[in-house]
């Protein structure tokens, strides 16, 4: 047996409204609660009756557990069913079909009714569907009401396909089961089995009986319809008026045969007896019928068994664990074990009255959770990577923020090398001063020794004095400046002084003969300091000295 979640019926009745909550499979419905409560009369309009059904359910609240979603059962006086034959065709056809045929029922209002379809039989040449339609606003209105109080309901199904379900729960027969269930302001009548269905509306119930009752008694329409339900149950032998008695006898042969007009007009009771088309039992039920001379006097003209209706053991009263307003009848329970097998099948399509947005609407709060969870899971999902994201972002910013330290260490580095690479930069342009300066002092003793030495090469010569000349005025004055006594290739010295030569008193060295001064000059040639010997002038006018004159062009590199 397939298992379901508990599902909660309600059937909204033309005089009542019953609630049960059922368990177990399609097949075999189990009540488990159950809450009725009757309306304020049978006979109301449409829009008292939406109201009425509204303030029943308010009612009905009480009981603590009508809550969630739930299936509605719509009463016969509003809604409307025919049978179509349909060819075998494309499904774009077999739509075209039967919205043909939707508006030949309503052609200028379309739009205000509510249809519903049902597959009634497939056979090779084609389908038979059942067509069923409900005003529009009075099914949005019934809806309002019903959500006003907690409920969502997840379909809205007519009284005649709540009853196929229930023939459904029935044990196998042989042969087709014909139901009769009669209502307040309305009678289903339903077909079902040996690969056949068939159902029909009649739009009278036991109100016919009542309002005949009251028209003989003269009485108003509650008490005529408590008179007929007492006489119902009162115990057999009882002695009633005699005028009460031909009264109910009146109203219930009118009734009956009103009734068996209707069913003497559908074609499978129109075949002879013995033909095994022909159903052999009616089955009885409803709250209308509820009249104890109702199945023989039926019985007597259909030619055929009349029974009372009675559902298994299982989908009973007696597996009912709590009650409200009453413990449920047979009659009460039909509709509601129907309503409870259709939708323990899953979402009721075939037949659902209520409009598409609402169903659309329904459908996305039945998924709501897992859409939610869904989302959830997404975000939670986009999540994952964005905190990783993070992460990695807050690792960057910290190794950035480490770099930029070492950086900054780095920056404070370079700023102290530029620093010491100054300060040594002026330290070398100190000693290089120092150096120069250093040079500078001792580049008169240098020269001094070198001559010194040069004369000491020449023999008897010595030094009177040392002059330093003024620097040489160019022909072309140059771009840079020289300093005094130093031309382009050094600085012009004058020295003067004189050789003793006592073998060559008269040596003549102004000529340059003379070998004291060739050796003297020779001498000077050969110092590293001096590059040219120019402007030599000798005097040999005293005896035994040679004096000389003679002017030294110091190298480049010597020290100055």
């Amino acid at each position: 047996m397939k298992k379901f979640a508990r599902i909660l019926a309600i059937d909204c009745g033309a005089s009542h409204v019953a609630c049960g909550r059922f368990s177990g499979g399609p097949d075999r419905p189990v009540l488990e609660q159950f809450a009725s409560t009757m309306l304020p009369a049978s006979d109301l309009t449409e829009e008292a009756w939406v109201d009425a059904v509204g303030d029943a359910l308010r009612e009905l609240k009480q009981a603590g557990w009508l809550r969630g979603e739930c299936v509605l059962g719509l009463p016969g006086h509003l809604t409307f069913n025919r049978l179509l034959r349909v060819p075998d065709v494309t499904g774009r056809q077999r739509r075209k079909i039967i919205e043909f045929e939707q508006r030949q029922e309503n052609p200028t209002a379309i739009g205000e009714l509510v249809w519903g379809e049902v597959l009634a039989t497939d056979a090779g040449g084609g389908q038979e569907l059942m067509l069923a339609a409900a005003k529009r606003h009075i099914i949005e209105k019934l809806e309002a009401k019903v959500r006003s109080v907690g409920l969502y309901p997840q379909a809205a199904l007519p009284a005649w396909l709540a009853l196929r379900h229930a023939v459904g729960c029935l044990p196998p027969a042989e042969g087709a089961v014909l139901v009769l269930s009669v209502g307040a302001r309305s009678s289903q009548l339903v077909l079902q089995g040996a690969g056949r269905f068939f159902a029909r509306t009649f739009a009278f119930g036991g109100n016919l009986a009542t309002q005949k009752l009251a028209e003989e008694l003269q009485l108003d329409f509650p008490s005529a319809e408590a008179l007929k339900l007492r006489r119902c149950v009162e115990i057999s032998g009882s002695e009633d008026g005699l005028r009460e008695r031909e009264a109910g006898r009146i109203a219930l042969d009118q009734f009956v045969r009103r009734l068996c007009a209707e069913l003497q007009c559908f074609p499978p009771l129109a075949l002879p007896e013995g033909d095994p088309a022909r159903p052999t039992t009616l089955f009885l039920t409803g709250g209308g019928g509820r009249l104890a001379e109702l199945p023989g006097a039926l019985a007597a003209r259909l030619q055929l068994r009349v029974e009372w209706w009675h559902l298994p053991t299982d989908a009973g009263p007696a597996q009912a664990k709590t009650y409200f307003g009453g413990a449920p009848d047979e009659c009460r329970l039909a509709d509601l074990t129907g309503l409870a097998a259709c939708a323990a099948k899953g979402p009721p399509e075939e037949g659902n009255l209520l409009p598409v947005a609402i169903r659309r609407e329904l459908f996305f709060r039945r998924r709501w959770p897992w859409l939610a969870g869904a989302a959830l899971v997404g975000i939670a999902a986009g999540q994952v990577p964005a905190w990783r994201w993070q992460g990695e972002a807050r690792d960057v910013q910290r190794q950035s923020a480490e770099m930029d330290a070492r950086i900054a260490d780095i920056h404070r580095i370079d700023a102290r090398n530029r620093l010491n690479l100054a300060q040594l930069a002026e330290i070398r342009r100190r000693i290089s001063a120092l150096q120069r300066l250093e040079v500078a002092q001792s580049a008169w003793i240098t020269l001094l020794g070198e001559l010194q030495v040069r004369l000491a090469t020449a023999q008897d010569a010595w030094l009177d004095r040392l002059q330093v000349l003024p620097a040489e005025v160019p022909a072309v004055p140059s771009r840079q400046a020289s300093s005094p006594g130093r031309s382009a290739d050094g600085l012009r010295v004058l020295i003067a002084g004189s050789i003793f030569d006592p073998a060559r008193p008269v040596d003549r060295a102004a000529d340059g003969c003379g070998t004291k001064a060739t050796a003297l000059l020779e001498a000077l040639r050969g110092s590293p300091l001096i590059s040219a010997v120019e402007h030599g002038h000798f005097d040999d006018s005293q005896q035994g000295l040679l004096r000389f004159e003679v002017t030294l062009r110091l190298a480049a590199h010597a020290p100055d």
